[in-house]
């Protein structure tokens, strides 16, 4: 242990003069074989996270209480790379004096949390925490087990209290803050709402693509913070330049100073004074939002014509969608949810507030607007009949979600709609052409769903506990490839209420039997699998995979369930697409602050090259 511990410490040493985050993390990969799981990267001996900050005492989030303890067990390095050196820290629940960040009071049967670099104590019995007295800490910490750490620091975090001086309401001001529900009521009945969403949607718009690309930025401060300020910003040349880092993946530091003051977005009408919050939801993650600060919240409604809102939105990278909603602080259910977080009150007169995720993500996939049937034409997966005459797609069509399929030459519509069913995904014509499979949401929950055209019958093919997507057919029109987050995480839990509170990031390609209903898992890696396609000619699959943290292009031999990369980029390519006589592949790429379609010629020939991943030639339409 002594020895491996040396080595690490040894060569990130050598590294001082870096001071590129990103370029470190590939030589320590590299050099150590680490595996990547989301921010932390390991192997049997040591697990370390790389931060950016510009000073060593890094106080941004580090990771979370799940994830810390699938690496206790070893060495956990926190290695914070500044403009003049590279310093680290031992991390591991021993050298944590309390947890920051809590989904709600901490308790030893809710592991939910995070802890921030300033959570990491510098000293621990005599010893200070640097590289030179990490073995000797580490034989400390292996005294004490997850459990045990984990009871004192629910103690020491839910046992801090309000330092600051509470805020002093006069009767005037008591009787203002009162009267806010009412003033937001008329509000939200108001021209001026419109007026207010209608802005922020159309900033939503503009920048949709960035926001899509900022949505992948694994430091959540960092991801809200450049969103936020794509949304509401008032600076144009901040946002260019934040534009430029999203465009080159060079980082954000322009954004360390800015301050966040109670709401985002300021707008003043003739009858309300409005401070709006921006707030992200990944759809995909379990997380729940901060809310507000309560003495700053007070102190803004005790002022006339005040009214104060929330403008979600909610973001799924797996859907390339992008969804809003704007309400007031007090829409019902959003009250129901908030809970004050006591413990990170210690520098605040009250506290703050959180949001319980589950009801946000409600909040936004429930929206019925016309702007989001708009947002839901930039994604519909396209999808033609096998002769070439009609395409099917996903839309919102008078208020709910349907399957529109057109008439190329005569450009009539059919419009099938599915009222037990909140939205619809990634619609895909069967091989014979009698059939549509997609992905339906009922009940906070998405399985596989057939829609018979000539008996217009649905068919619910998947209704189980794990998130299905992206659906295939195979050209004989008897099996679905489809993606899903099926793991043992999942796995355990008996139903949905459970599994909403699972932090699942991670998908593989599965393969349903048509004739017997069968599932089988065709790939099981702790990578991110997307994006299937079947080829017509040979028995295999196209997908894509974030192996080494990029997406490139793979394919799986179903007969021999050998698979391996075809592509090596470096900026991510997706949505590959086959053509019907497998002689061409097309996908979309990132390149040149922007993206492009670009072609392979003879896609399956590459399958003998997988065994030694090269630069793949590939030509731009």
């Amino acid at each position: 242990m002594k020895s491996n511990l040396t080595g690490i410490i040894k060569f990130i040493e050598s590294k001082n003069a870096i001071k590129d985050k990103n370029k470190l993390t590939k030589l320590v990969s590299r050099r150590f074989k680490l595996i990547r799981d989301r921010s932390v990267y390991y192997n049997d001996e040591f697990a370390i996270r790389f931060c950016k900050s510009a000073r060593p005492n890094l106080s941004n989030t580090i990771l979370s209480l799940s994830n810390l303890r699938k690496v206790d067990d070893r060495p956990f390095i926190v290695c914070v790379v500044t403009p003049d050196k590279n310093y680290m820290y031992l991390a591991n629940s021993t050298f944590l004096s309390k947890i920051s960040h809590s989904s709600q009071l901490l308790r030893t049967n809710n592991i939910k949390g995070s802890f921030n670099g300033s959570d990491i104590r510098k000293e621990f019995n005599g010893y200070k925490n640097e590289p030179d007295n990490f073995a000797v800490l580490f034989d400390f910490h292996k005294q004490f087990s997850f459990e045990e750490n984990l009871a004192r620091l629910v103690e020491a975090t839910n046992d801090i209290h309000p330092s600051g001086k509470k805020l002093e309401l006069k009767d005037s001001e008591i009787k203002q803050i009162l009267a806010a529900p009412l003033r937001a009521q008329s509000f939200v009945n108001s021209n001026e709402y419109i007026i207010l969403k209608e802005e922020l949607d159309a900033r939503v718009k503009q920048y949709r693509n960035e926001i899509l690309i900022a949505s992948l930025i694994e430091n959540s401060n960092i991801r809200s913070a450049v969103i936020e300020y794509l949304i509401a910003g008032n600076d144009d040349s901040l946002r260019k330049e934040i534009i430029k880092s999203l465009n080159s993946g060079k980082g954000y530091q322009s954004l360390t100073s800015n301050k966040h003051s109670l709401g985002d977005y300021s707008r003043e009408f003739a009858n309300f004074l409005t401070e709006t919050d921006v707030k992200t939801k990944i759809m995909v993650l379990d997380s729940n939002p901060k809310a507000y600060n309560i003495d700053k919240i007070l102190e803004f409604l005790t002022k006339e014509r005040t009214v104060f809102m929330f403008y979600f939105v909610g973001i799924d990278y797996l859907k390339n969608s992008v969804k809003t909603t704007l309400i007031s602080m007090f829409q019902k259910d959003l009250c129901n949810s908030i809970f004050i977080l006591s413990h990170w009150s210690g520098r605040n007169s009250r506290g703050v507030t959180q949001f319980d995720g589950k009801v946000i993500k409600k909040l936004i996939s429930g929206q019925r607007t016309p702007d989001l049937e708009e947002l839901k034409w930039l994604n519909p997966r396209l999808s033609w009949s096998p002769d070439g005459k009609k395409v099917v797609l996903a839309a919102k069509s008078g208020g709910h979600d349907a399957l529109i399929i057109a008439d190329v030459e005569t450009q009539k519509r059919q419009r099938f709609e599915f009222k037990e069913l909140e939205e619809i995904f990634t619609p895909v014509w069967s091989p014979k052409g009698n059939s549509i499979a997609f992905v339906g949401l009922k009940n906070g929950q998405t399985d596989l769903y057939l829609y018979d055209i000539k008996k217009k019958s649905l068919t619910q093919l998947i209704n189980d506990k794990y998130p299905d997507f992206e659906p295939s057919w195979s050209p004989d029109g008897q099996r679905i490839v489809f993606v899903s987050q099926r793991t043992p995480e999942i796995d355990s839990l008996p139903n949905l209420p459970e599994i909403m509170n699972v932090k699942c990031f991670q998908t593989d390609l599965f393969c349903l039997d048509l004739d017997n209903g069968e599932i089988t898992r065709l790939t099981d890696s702790p990578w991110n699998e997307n994006y299937p396609c079947w080829a017509h000619t040979k028995d295999a699959i196209f997908y894509t995979s974030d192996y080494h943290g990029i997406s490139n292009i793979f394919m799986l031999d179903i007969s021999t369930g050998e698979s391996g990369a075809i592509t090596n980029v470096l900026t991510g390519v997706f949505q590959p697409s086959i053509s019907n006589d497998d002689l061409r592949l097309v996908f979309a790429g990132y390149a040149d602050e922007g993206w492009d379609v670009y072609s392979i010629s003879n896609p399956l020939q590459l399958w003998d090259e997988r065994q030694e991943i090269k630069p793949t030639v590939y030509a731009k339409l």
